[in-house]
């Protein structure tokens, strides 16, 4: 029955597809429909009216090849109907271009899909045909509408215009990116086409534009900060629109805008950003001052004070953004000290169930922290402000630190590492609370010390600079600055040490040094390729590009008599639209003093010609280095391109020379400030960011002149610095203060780290005992030390309130305090540890000292151990030794001992032993052990050696020799032993 059923399923399903199929035939076959039309309908698109009477020619794809023209004017309804023949509508038809009569912008065209100028569906490739009052647009992927009308096929296009205006623009972006690398490129678009006609931008525009800029400021190492910016322009009669002015206050406006927001938002979570909002209010100076510029058309100002404000903004979002960041990534490590912290002092304080006190003191710690810490506050009351603001690196860091908690949890998944690890703490414990007195003034002096170190030292973000003295060059003037710029790049693919290049200097650079009043006198060296030509013409093939060589002419003669140095006439300040030039192009041209030339189809006079090797070596800069930048090569003694032209910087365009140094002469009222200049100059020229192949850093490189002697001094990133008054000397009493009270402990319990060591406790259990010691001294200390000194700061004047005003409510007190107390009580343990562990483990000094006590006679080597063993005690000492043999059979792997043989002479007891040892190489040392007790203070132990087949012999083979000292050692150590675990001490760990 079921197969039945599933057969007449089948046969009702294939009909339905056959009829189906029939009727979409049907329905879609040529011989139904009696007419194929292509319908082109024209609206305003304001005011949706049809527009009549457009002449338009409008070509039409119907396959790869082949394409219909229509041509025709629009009626009343603004409609232009055109039939085609039935075979051609098989091809499904597109829009390929369009001619309308005047000029229109095209807005929306609805076909198949609905279309906006803003889908790039259509575009401009000239605008000849709009300066002929003719709109001609190209398209691609534009599809008609398909409709049935009775018999009739139509093919459909709306198109909705608005009549336009022709405008030239002017788009800052592309010079904007020139200025700073961080701007990405924005795309002007709106209800208009652009098109780049003749190295201009054009946009075809309704009389009413409005211009959007999509403008992204990226800020590297963190997430991106993007600005939308509108700007509505009023076209009017204009046929020029320069949108720097709209772009610069539009921009400013929501930079600042959202910065400001910003840092509000920090504020209320108890930041002191005082700081940020005056360099906020400097950069809103600088914004207005380049919008000034601008208008009054002083375009070199514009670009420096834009370029201050940009540069400005960066440095101040990236410290902002900081500030969200840098405090989160220790928050997993804070949490882990809060526990540990809250275990130690409830463990201290009770002896038994301490779980209710340990969860009120991490509920207080927890609470108190969020009230005076504010990144803690920020971690917990905002944390999606927080995940926005990370990025792949600060994620990374932030599970670094997560690291240790993982770490915790795997380990407590196995027993022994967590039998382990709680018994070392509660052995620490315990030895604390037994020394209170010791305890308790080693942990106030420690609170003291890091309290004092928290009020008087600040973590800031400085800047390294590197100054070293350059003994190679004597400078020409004794105060001055020589400038050059570097860049730094480092590729991320590789592991290749940074590559350092020279770049050029801009100008508003050079105006931005001219404009302080230190600058007595400033000189510029820049570069420019120039073809040189004879005035009649006459160009030499492969001989006419040269160097040209721009300066400060009057500024070189003032400093060195350049006309005896070089023996020809330098400039005069007179002297105009005049070079020198190099004797092998005087050769080679037939030129002469007074000739005339053409550099770059400009005639300039020759003044002097001069011989290239003798300027190269002795025209020199005023810090004594050699003048020819880039020209000259000093290590191999070339010229490059053989010769070179020298003239004065004002006879030529300065946006065409690239300026590859500058010197300053500084006036001596402020040679006192010449580290203040440094740092300011320097601060003025870094920069640093990645691109998509290396991390680059700019920055500039200074050749200081102070007191005769030439400095160089080059910038770095700015990094962590701790600075103010460092309390050394506390410092140093509190460790010696912790060292003296854990060495006293390791010797007091001298007895009772050999008993534990003999109990199965290895050495690096007891010396870990000492170190969770001084963890938990360091973790209170700490702790309590920030406490006491929040406290101190913001209710007494006994600190200094200017280095910690800022910083008391943030992180770096914390991180003071802490670190210190940490340090401090680590390094004050970390001796004792040590020492403890030389208890059980005599060191390397030590057994060379212990080589005396083995005495080799011929063939015996007798060693005496001061240990003396009763009647009553040889049955024991046999049992130990038994024991001892199956204990080193299971814990050792170079030594063996075979159970003891039990002889006895004349009344004297002798344990004979035999011991394989392979402490040095790989070879096996076989000796013949006799443990001789007798009633004197010493036990008489008699080692002989044995051949490989066990045997005695008379010689001792270099094996043999090599392991004797050890095998003694180890001897007199375990049969020392056997009177500790004799005592009984009921010690465990």
């Amino acid at each position: 029955m079921k197969k039945n059923i599933v057969i007449i399923n089948l046969f009702v399903f294939v009909f339905i597809i056959l009829i189906t199929c029939i009727l979409f035939s049907l329905f879609f076959s040529p011989q139904l429909f009696s007419k194929v039309e292509i319908h082109l309908n024209f609206y305003n698109y304001f005011t949706k009216n049809p527009i009549k009477e457009l002449k338009i020619n409008f070509f039409i794809n119907t396959n790869e090849k082949d394409f219909l023209i229509l041509s025709d004017v629009s009626d009343n309804d603004g409609k232009i109907v055109y039939t085609i023949s039935l075979k051609e509508y098989d091809i499904k038809p597109s829009a390929k271009s369009i001619s309308i009569s005047g000029v229109w912008a095209l807005i929306k065209i609805i076909g198949e899909d609905e279309f906006s100028v803003n889908n790039d569906r259509w575009t401009i490739r000239d605008l000849e045909s709009f300066f002929s009052n003719s709109s001609e647009y190209f398209f691609n992927n534009v599809n008609f509408q398909r409709i049935r009308s009775g018999p009739t096929l139509i093919f459909k296009l709306d198109f909705y215009l608005a009549e336009a205006a022709i405008i030239e623009v002017y788009d800052p972006i592309s010079q904007a990116r020139g200025l700073d690398s961080h701007l990405r490129i924005n795309i002007l678009e709106s209800n208009f086409i652009k098109c780049v006609w003749n190295n201009h931008v054009f946009v075809v525009s309704p009389t009413t534009m409005q211009v959007s800029l999509d403008v992204k400021y990226v800020i590297y190492n963190t997430q991106p900060l993007s600005f939308r910016v509108s700007i509505v322009v009023n076209i009017g009669n204009r046929s020029f629109v320069d949108l720097t002015p709209y772009y610069v206050k539009a921009f400013s406006h929501s930079l600042i805008e959202e910065l400001d927001r910003i840092v509000n938002n920090l504020n209320s979570y108890g930041f002191d950003l005082t700081t940020y909002k005056n360099e906020l209010n400097r950069i809103r100076k600088y914004f207005e001052l380049a919008i000034e510029r601008l208008e009054s058309n002083d375009i070199v100002s514009f670009q420096r004070h834009i370029q201050f404000a940009m540069n400005s903004c960066r440095d101040l979002s990236l410290e902002i953004i900081g500030m969200y960041t840098s405090g989160v990534v220790w928050i997993p490590s804070l949490f882990i000290i809060f526990v540990f912290f809250a275990i130690s002092l409830s463990k201290i304080v009770v002896e038994k169930n301490f779980v209710i006190l340990f969860l009120i003191i991490l509920a207080a710690i927890f609470c108190l922290f969020v009230l005076t810490n504010p990144y803690l506050r920020l971690f917990v009351f905002d944390p999606l402000v927080l995940a926005q603001s990370f990025t792949q690196s600060l994620i990374f860091q932030f599970f670094f630190q997560l690291l240790p908690i993982v770490l915790l949890i795997v380990a407590a998944c196995f027993s022994q590492i967590r039998t382990f690890m709680w018994e070392v703490f509660e052995v620490s414990i315990r030895n604390l609370k037994r020394r209170k007195l010791k305890t308790s003034l080693a942990l106030t002096t420690l609170i003291i010390v890091t309290t004092s170190a928290m009020c008087l030292l600040t973590i800031a973000a400085r800047r390294p600079t590197l100054m070293v003295a350059n003994q190679n060059t004597i400078p020409i003037v004794d105060r001055g600055f020589v400038i050059y710029k570097v860049i730094s790049q480092r590729p991320f693919s590789s592991e290749k040490e940074p590559t350092k290049l020279f770049i050029p200097l801009q100008w508003y650079e050079v105006e931005w040094l001219l404009e302080h009043e230190y600058v007595e006198f400033i000189n510029v060296y820049g570069i420019k390729k120039i073809g040189l030509a004879r005035a009649d013409g006459f160009v030499i093939d492969g001989f006419n590009q040269f160097n040209l060589i721009v300066t400060n002419t009057t500024f070189i003669d003032c400093y060195q008599n350049v006309s005896d140095t070089l023996g020809i006439k330098w400039f005069t300040s007179t002297d105009k639209n005049m070079v020198i030039i190099g004797s092998k192009i005087a050769e080679k041209y037939n030129l002469q003093t007074g000739s005339e030339v053409l550099i770059d189809g400009k005639r300039y006079v020759i003044k002097s010609i001069v011989d290239e090797k003798l300027a190269a070596q002795n025209l020199k800069e005023i810090d004594g280095s050699l003048f020819l930048f880039k020209v000259y090569d000093q290590e191999t003694g070339k010229v490059d391109g053989d010769s070179f032209i020298i003239g004065d910087i004002d006879d030529f365009d300065h946006n065409s020379i690239t300026v590859f140094r500058v010197s300053i002469i500084v006036n001596r009222q402020f040679v006192q400030n010449m580290n203040q200049i440094t740092e300011e100059i320097l601060d003025f020229g870094l920069d640093f960011g990645e691109s998509d192949e290396y991390s680059y850093v700019e920055s500039y490189l200074l050749q200081v002149i102070m007191q005769h002697t030439v400095y160089h001094v080059e910038a770095d990133l700015p990094s962590t610095f701790i600075f103010g008054e460092t309390p050394i000397v506390p410092m140093i009493i509190a460790i010696l203060i912790l060292l003296v009270n854990m060495m006293g402990t390791v010797y007091e319990r001298k007895s009772e780290i050999r008993t534990i060591h003999v109990i199965g406790a290895s050495p690096l259990r007891i010396s870990l005992i000492f170190v969770t010691e001084g963890l938990i001294f360091g973790v209170i200390g700490g702790i309590f030390s920030y406490i006491f000194g929040f406290l101190a700061v913001q209710t007494t004047n006994i600190t200094l309130p200017e280095l910690v005003s800022k910083n008391i409510i943030g992180g770096a007190p914390f991180a003071i305090a802490f670190s210190i107390a940490i340090l401090s009580s680590l390094i004050g343990c970390f001796y004792p540890a040590m020492q403890s562990m030389k208890v059980v483990v005599p060191s390397g000094r030590m057994r060379h000292q212990s080589k005396d006590i083995v005495k080799i006679h011929g063939s015996l080597a007798h060693l005496q151990v001061p240990i003396k063993i009763e009647k009553s005690e040889i049955e024991k000492f046999g049992s130990y030794l038994e024991n001892l043999s199956r204990e080193v059979k299971l814990l050792y792997k170079f030594i063996s001992i075979s159970p003891p043989c039990i002889e006895k002479t004349n009344g004297i007891t002798v344990f004979s032993i035999t011991t394989e040892m392979s402490v040095k190489g790989y070879e096996t040392a076989i000796f013949q052990i006799q443990i001789i007790v007798t009633s004197e203070n010493n036990l008489n132990v008699i080692i002989q050696p044995l051949d490989s087949k066990k045997v005695k012999t008379e010689t001792w083979s270099r094996i043999h020799k090599d392991n004797i000292n050890e095998l003694s050692q180890f001897l007199r150590e375990k049969i020392l032993e056997f009177k500790i675990s004799e005592k009984n001490l009921n010690f465990t760990i």
